[in-house]
């Protein structure tokens, strides 16, 4: 039996296009896509700041949502949009408080 020190999800869009998203060596939200081919293209980041767990959800118009709960408490929305990556701060949790497992579910165009 393996065991992975980090976790990683493998999404496939309408074309056939193959995403990995995981964290990387500073624990900052990293991914890497297929093209048409199924050949890897290079890396992209998501989020550059460290992070504690995250998870996503692909909607039928093949965009990826992304919810991630980082190191210093913050819960963060992340989306694909124009080309580039948007962060937004959902909440800030105090310390006493945190999220063991973030989950996000596109329901309905939300």
């Amino acid at each position: 039996m393996a065991f992975i020190s980090g976790y990683e999800f493998v999404v496939e869009n309408k074309s056939g296009i193959i995403s990995t998203f995981y964290l990387n060596t500073q624990r900052h939200i990293e991914y890497i896509t297929s093209d048409e081919k199924r050949r890897w293209k290079e890396k992209g980041l998501v989020f550059n700041q460290a992070t504690e767990k995250f998870h996503l959800d692909i909607d039928s118009n093949d965009n990826i949502h992304i919810i991630s709960y980082s190191k210093n408490g913050c819960l963060y929305y992340h989306q694909y949009l124009d080309e580039a990556w948007t962060n937004h701060l959902i909440f800030h949790y105090p310390t006493e408080q945190r999220i063991v497992y973030p989950l996000i579910k596109y329901i309905n165009n939300q």
